[in-house]
């Protein structure tokens, strides 16, 4: 009788589909009991699929994943419309929703082929034997002074706008190219850093996500690191390192953060230094706010005029984007994504960076 049913209604794409699934789910679970395999498997099995997609998709101007999202609501209605009219007076509903089920089933396949091994890695920490345990609001008060000395030494060679904002020397285009040859640079220094000589695209719709809180976002289903430009240049720059790093198979958000800014802050531009330090002092500064108001504020008397004005540009400009429903839904889908993939704390992952920014300068 099920030989019957599988016959009647189960294609053989379904079936393949299912079983890919059922051996994705075994990597998974081997994964997350056994970093090293983890390890072997992101470094030396999802870097094949995961570069083939990328290369493929550079050859692509625009951003493929941003085109495919598009266009999935309208194509998914008209589907939902086929398959509730002309599949089932047909009697082939049943077919279809296995087929469905299929795709969905090789969609979560790719993704923990590709992608999701990543977040049962060893931890970066102990890869770089940086000690983050017991580190206290005073330390992360007194790395960001480092920090913030370290932006003013780099500063001075920048050029502003007349809204304080540091000036990039690069286009879009000139920039990436400049972080491919940075992350070639990381992934010899590096081993658990992927060797792929492949760019951030820019999103066309920078502008309406920016109102969703997306600034930026790696497509495991096209290999592509997707960067919003509705931002500060540093930010900007800071972004596409950040989802370069998760193309090249870092997948914890603080990870990915601390391997972006380790990529922008060895490089000898001073540009990319700067929006390395930049968006690490922020999370740090953030983080030392959240736990003593007074050590923040003795913090703020370091700034320089031009550090202050740019944080203010910066501050007022996102400001606009904040405290919608398209932002808060973003937030939460993200959140528990992240959630989902073992990160206990959520999208507040992004700021765990912190500590390891703290242990890497007070341990220079």
């Amino acid at each position: 009788m099920f030989k019957d049913f599988s016959r009647k209604y189960i294609s053989a794409f379904a079936l393949v589909s299912f079983c890919a699934l059922a051996a994705a789910l075994l990597i998974k679970l081997t994964a997350v009991i056994f970093s090293p395999f983890a390890d072997f498997f992101n470094r030396y099995i999802s870097f094949i699929p995961r570069g083939i997609l990328a290369y493929a998709t550079a050859l692509i101007p625009f951003s493929l994943a941003e085109a495919i999202i598009i266009m999935a609501i309208p194509l998914a209605l008209i589907y939902i419309i086929y398959c509730a009219t002309v599949a089932a007076r047909r009697g082939k509903l049943m077919r279809h929703i296995f087929n469905l089920l299929g795709t969905i089933s090789l969609v979560i396949s790719l993704f923990i082929i590709n992608f999701g091994i990543a977040y049962d890695c060893t931890p970066i920490e102990k890869k770089l034997e940086i000690e983050t345990g017991n580190l206290t609001v005073e330390d992360v008060f007194n790395a960001s002074k480092i920090v913030l000395e370290e932006i003013k030494e780099v500063e001075a060679s920048l050029e502003r706008n007349k809204n304080g904002e540091a000036i990039s020397p690069y286009s879009f285009d000139e920039m990436k190219w400049a972080l491919v040859s940075e992350y070639e640079k990381m992934s010899k220094d590096y081993s658990f850093v992927s060797p792929l000589s492949v760019w951030p695209k820019r999103i066309a719709l920078s502008l309406p996500m920016r109102y969703t809180g997306i600034v930026g976002v790696y497509t495991f289903f096209t290999g592509e690191a997707n960067v919003n430009t509705c931002q500060s240049n540093y930010a900007v720059c800071f972004t596409a390192a950040h989802e370069m790093a998760h193309q090249r198979g870092i997948a914890p958000e603080d990870e990915a953060n601390f391997v972006a800014f380790l990529t922008l802050y060895n490089s000898n531009d001073d540009f990319f230094k700067y929006a390395g330090l930049m968006e690490v002092f922020n999370y740090m500064a953030n983080a030392v706010y959240n736990e003593n108001e007074e050590l923040y504020y003795e913090l703020l008397t370091n700034f320089s005029e031009s550090i202050l004005k740019e944080y203010t540009a910066e501050q007022e400009y996102s400001a606009q984007f904040y405290d919608n429903i398209a932002e808060e839904v973003s937030s939460a889908v993200n959140d528990a994504y992240l959630k989902l993939q073992g990160q206990s704390a959520g999208t507040r992952s992004y700021g765990l960076v912190t500590d390891l920014a703290t242990a890497y300068f007070l341990n220079k």
